[in-house]
């Protein structure tokens, strides 16, 4: 008996003057785009998406409650099933096989980039953790489960959804979905060095698989001897990296139980913690009140900036971060600085180093720009699947 949730039928009409946001490829329709059929849908339906004349082009999940109405699953089909669905999901699982290499953990859904929007997948050595932040994933969510842990043999799947994105789809309670040998703990691999993961009770999914790229070009750059200042450090990725090639650390994190796995993360790789500093601080606090010179500095702070009106505020946060790092890094000392807001552009974010190098009186070579790893692919007609960008500096 099949457990597909949706009916059929449903379906929405374009505005005439918004029919070429489909000829581009938009995956987001926003409200004043949609013409008619918006108001007999229910928060995650699964809709036929038709030009004004009532032509059916593209499907997608509808959210009539919010101003972003429909996420596109596919413009090259009309209507999407079972099979689709698990099409879509071993699509993006053979693509992260091939990336996956001696690390034990990755991404393996992406969202919109894989074709399947608010499903966040990563794989923590045999442990599942997803989010479904889409009405419509929700419904979907015991099929994703079920279906990920027969295909990659997963011990355990565990959900960990942000209640607030599904609020903005009219969900206000959410019943987290469990299967199999749920652990506190995972211990993953990742560039020959090992790392705890709560997975239970921690940010994301739990670990920033995010960084992979940048965790390793810490390795690479950090020689022994040297200092290392990780702001916002979480669990200690960047300062373990850095440890291993024989650097002393300063973590800093306002989270006394993100550092104190930090410190198991030490442990771990047979690193003694006693040698490194563990501050529970702010890092606009910290970096006002040290006074060491570090030849690294990493900074990976929060979303300043969510949305688009956020913007000024973070901009200014931004530059006064920088600012205050800037001032903290020897002659010669590298800056790794990354920014994980939507709103904050290449252009703007460029902008924000340049001012605060002239109001910290240092000059910079931008060294590199880097995007997300592979597997966090960004999609060439939906820019909002590229979300982190890093620059590495030099004093």
């Amino acid at each position: 008996m099949s457990m597909w949730p949706f009916e059929t039928g449903v379906s929405i009409r374009l505005k005439k003057d918004k029919e070429t946001l489909l000829k581009n490829r938009n995956r987001w329709l926003y409200s004043g785009a949609i013409g008619s059929g918006l108001d007999r849908c229910q928060p995650g339906d699964l809709v036929t998406i038709c030009t004004h004349e009532g032509a059916a082009v593209a499907v997608g999940f509808a959210n009539p409650t919010g101003t972003l109405s429909v996420r596109v699953l596919s413009f090259e089909q009309t209507v999407w099933t079972e099979k689709d669905l698990y099409r879509s999901l071993d699509e993006a699982f053979r693509q992260r096989r091939e990336t996956l290499s001696e690390n034990t953990c990755t991404r393996l859904v992406h969202a919109e980039a894989d074709g399947l929007p608010g499903l966040i997948v990563d794989w923590y050595d045999g442990v599942i953790v997803f989010q479904a932040s889409t009405a419509g994933m929700q419904r979907l969510k015991s099929l994703i489960a079920a279906h990920i842990c027969s295909e990659w043999k997963a011990r355990a799947c565990i959900e960990n959804t942000d209640i607030s994105f599904l609020k903005q789809e009219g969900i206000e309670n959410v019943l987290p979905l469990f299967m199999g040998d749920v652990p506190e703990k995972v211990t993953i691999r990742e560039h020959g060095l090992q790392y705890l993961v709560d997975v239970l009770d921690s940010q994301k999914t739990g670990f920033y698989l995010d960084q992979s790229d940048n965790r390793k070009r810490v390795i690479q750059l950090v020689k022994s001897g040297q200092t290392l200042l990780n702001g916002c450090a979480f669990t200690g990725g960047f300062s373990v990296a850095a440890a291993a090639q024989g650097a002393t650390t300063v973590s800093v994190d306002v989270s006394k139980k993100a550092l104190a796995l930090a410190k198991e993360n030490f442990q771990l790789n047979h690193l003694d913690a006693a040698l490194h500093r563990f501050v529970v601080s702010d890092i606009f606090d910290f970096l006002t009140q040290d006074t060491m010179l570090y030849d690294t500095v990493i900074i990976d702070p929060p979303a300043f900036a969510k949305k688009a009106d956020h913007l000024p505020q973070a901009i200014k946060a931004y530059t006064q971060l920088h600012t205050l790092a800037l001032r903290r890094l020897k002659p010669g000392g590298y800056l790794l600085t990354c920014s994980c807001s939507h709103a904050m552009d290449w252009g703007k974010y460029e902008s924000v180093i340049r001012h605060a190098s002239v109001q910290s009186g240092r000059d910079l070579r931008i060294c590199g720009r880097y995007i997300q790893p592979l597997d966090h692919p960004i999609l060439a007609t939906h820019p909002e699947s590229e979300y982190l960008r890093t620059f590495l500096l030099q004093v």
